[in-house]
């Protein structure tokens, strides 16, 4: 028997929060935001794309729906009966099982705890009872008192998919249970969960909760990572970096970690700070290698193109490039292209790819290291 489909106009409610539910989703097309209602306000706490599964834990434990999945765009959606779900976990691993339920129990007192500022409450016993099942399931589930190591990028993501924070939230969830002595880490960053301990340390530290580690904790979970952030958005890394290397984003954006930023200082030196890696002709695939090209290559091949295509070229980089490129040029050239920029509205990425293609073509084979043509003599 074929799968039923179901199919969301943008806009529409595939589930609400509360309701019970008996049927999962596996997104097949579109995306999905889900939501919780906190103080009258919608909170939203993720975003689902094709290949993802919503709406599985209500008919996996039997509870109301946890959130509101609402389609942000038309969304197709493959149904997964709860017979089937039951089905499916019937034939698992009984450790496995038993864990997955536990998670997904972990997961629903975790949104019910969320507040309107979308943080956790009191993450430290959900975090707690996740490391401790996760450390039962890899030790076999042989009892407390076992200590067990774990990775902690592993334990990231975990933490990441059951309770819906960030991977630097999650880290930085990890590292203040390690403050707390809840784990341990050693020097590769490997952690250490004592089965048990772990869970009774936590309780008497929630009964008892510092207001200053939790409003660090609360205050950490603004921080997002630039490949979160380049996620997030749709865009390269590269863009975001160079528009934080120009002062298009303003500086109070750049937040490091200074233990992080100070181990790499104490492992590659200061000099690494201060030199820029350089990329070879060969290797240049894109407009944005100029930046690693000689003054007077760059001005050779730029001085040759025509100043319209220059112009449209020049009309979609980032202020860095623009200045890069004019600066290897005259005068007289500069006021050209400046001119001609401003009286272009609108430009067709695409050809504007194509032309920076071009201009990488060129220096390739200026510098003989282009194997499809023959090499021009400078």
């Amino acid at each position: 028997m074929p799968p039923t489909i179901n199919r969301y106009q943008q806009g529409e409610t595939i589930f609400q929060e509360g309701y019970s539910g008996r049927l999962g989703f596996v997104i097949r097309r579109g995306r999905v935001e889900l939501s919780i209602e906190r103080d009258g306000r919608r909170l939203v706490i993720d975003s689902r794309k094709a290949g993802d599964s919503i709406g599985m834990i209500a008919p996996l434990l039997g509870c109301n729906r946890l959130a509101t999945a609402t389609a942000v765009e038309y969304t197709e959606a493959m149904v997964v009966e709860k017979s089937v779900l039951d089905g499916v976990l019937g034939k698992t691993n009984p450790v496995l099982r038993g864990m997955i339920h536990n998670m997904a129990e972990q997961l629903q007192r975790a949104v019910s705890g969320m507040s309107a500022s979308g943080t956790l409450s009191n993450p430290v016993d959900s975090v707690a009872h996740i490391l401790d099942l996760k450390a039962r399931a890899v030790n076999g589930s042989k009892g407390s008192g076992e200590i067990v190591k774990l990775s902690r990028d592993e334990m990231a993501h975990l933490l990441k998919t059951t309770i819906g924070v960030t991977l630097i939230n999650a880290r930085v969830l990890l590292d203040q249970l390690a403050r707390l002595n809840l784990i341990t880490y050693d020097s590769n960053q490997r952690l250490y969960v004592k089965t048990g301990d772990i869970l009774s340390m936590a309780k008497n530290i929630s009964q008892n909760f510092d207001s200053m580690v939790m409003g660090a904790i609360k205050s950490e979970s603004e921080l997002i990572s630039l490949s979160e952030l380049s996620e997030e958005l749709g865009v390269g890394k590269d863009v975001l970096q160079r528009k934080m290397s120009s002062g298009e984003m303003p500086e109070e954006l750049w937040v490091f970690r200074k233990t992080e930023a100070m181990r790499i200082v104490q492992e590659k030196g200061v000099d690494f700070f201060k030199k820029r890696n350089i990329k070879k002709v060969e290797d240049f695939d894109s407009f944005e290698d100029i930046m690693f090209i000689d003054r007077e290559t760059l001005a050779q091949v730029l001085s040759d193109m025509e100043p319209y295509r220059l112009a449209t070229l020049l009309k979609c980089q980032d202020s860095e490039l623009q200045e890069r490129s004019l600066g290897v040029l005259s005068s007289r050239l500069q006021g050209i292209l400046r001119e001609t920029m401003a009286m272009i509205e609108g430009v067709d990425e695409m050809d504007a790819e194509i032309i920076g293609n071009e201009v990488i073509q060129h220096i390739k084979v200026l510098k003989g290291v282009d194997s499809s043509s023959t090499p021009v003599a400078s």
